[in-house]
């Protein structure tokens, strides 16, 4: 979503701009929501959390994964993470 951001915006700003069909009044409701602070401060938030979600499942989903192994994954996981302490 971030690296693509400006092509995103470029492509509702020409929906907008056509007004080729019904969807111009989406378009514009997208169009403010995503040019929003708040938008980007949550997205990159999820990017974040979701990383670390990611390399934990990853981990857990392992077939020499015990319960000693990841306990240890979980609490480097989590103690390295600078989103938790936030």
């Amino acid at each position: 979503m971030l690296k693509n951001y400006s092509a995103i915006l470029n492509f509702l700003n020409n929906e907008v701009d056509i007004q080729a069909d019904k969807d111009v009044v989406e378009a514009v409701g997208i169009q403010n929501q995503i040019q929003k602070c708040q938008f980007l401060i949550v997205i990159i938030i999820l990017k974040e959390a979701l990383g670390i979600i990611n390399i934990l499942s990853i981990s857990l989903q392992s077939k020499t994964a015990t319960l000693g192994k990841a306990r240890k994954v979980v609490n480097g996981d989590m103690g390295s993470s600078n989103l938790l302490y936030a």
